[in-house]
């Protein structure tokens, strides 16, 4: 993650050419600004841990780091390549403290793909599948999905992202996904380690 960092905020302080700016759609303007979902897309710091925290053995762990690793260094070569941004009217982080430091450290670039979106989402089915492998409360995974659908609206909510970087999230997740679904748990000793991969919306009564 700090080395993701690193790349991320040099990308974001020296992009490699003239940023295009994503434009708004009528979505955004349904979503409005509505500040008080700040804490809940900041809360995606702890959410990406959940799923390193509570997999089932070390070779899980690594192939799942291999993954989500992989899926960064993807956003951030669309970074570079065709650097974006968005234009938020400046008056709408104005006499809101919570945003200051995301003012100060993270401006409207590298906006396309959605990053926050796409590890979220990418993190939800990885905690859905890592929950079952290890039997926990059906309610764990209700859970679980709410949050990351919450993080991806808040993207919208404070005005970080736009409805296309969303989008361009959600397709490099699924993208990952795809490429992953049936290798991290190859080989693992979990409970579930062999079973189809399942949809995060996908919920059985037994909770297995």
């Amino acid at each position: 993650m700090s080395l993701f960092f690193v790349a991320y905020f040099h990308l974001l302080d020296q992009p490699t050419g003239t940023p295009t700016v994503v434009p708004e759609s009528t979505i955004d303007h349904l979503v409005g600004f509505q500040p008080q979902f700040f804490y809940l897309y900041a809360s995606l710091w702890l959410y990406l841990s959940l799923v390193p925290a509570i997999m089932p053995d070390r070779k899980a762990l690594a192939r799942y780091g291999v993954a989500i690793g992989l899926l960064c260094l993807v956003g951030l070569a669309v970074f570079y390549f065709y650097p974006t941004q968005i234009e938020r009217d400046p008056a709408l982080w104005t006499n809101q403290p919570q945003f200051a430091w995301l003012s100060a450290v993270d401006s409207s670039g590298n906006a396309f793909p959605s990053l926050h979106v796409a590890t979220a989402l990418f993190s939800a089915y990885w905690l859905d599948r890592t929950i079952r492998a290890l039997a926990m409360p059906p309610v764990a995974r209700w859970l679980s999905a709410l949050w990351a659908i919450g993080i991806v609206y808040s993207t919208l909510a404070i005005a970080q992202h736009v409805m296309w970087d969303v989008l361009g999230g959600v397709l490099l997740a699924m993208t990952g996904l795809i490429l992953s679904a049936s290798w991290v748990f190859f080989g693992s000793n979990a409970a579930e380690a062999k079973a189809a991969p399942v949809s995060i919306f996908k919920f059985r009564s037994t909770g297995k």
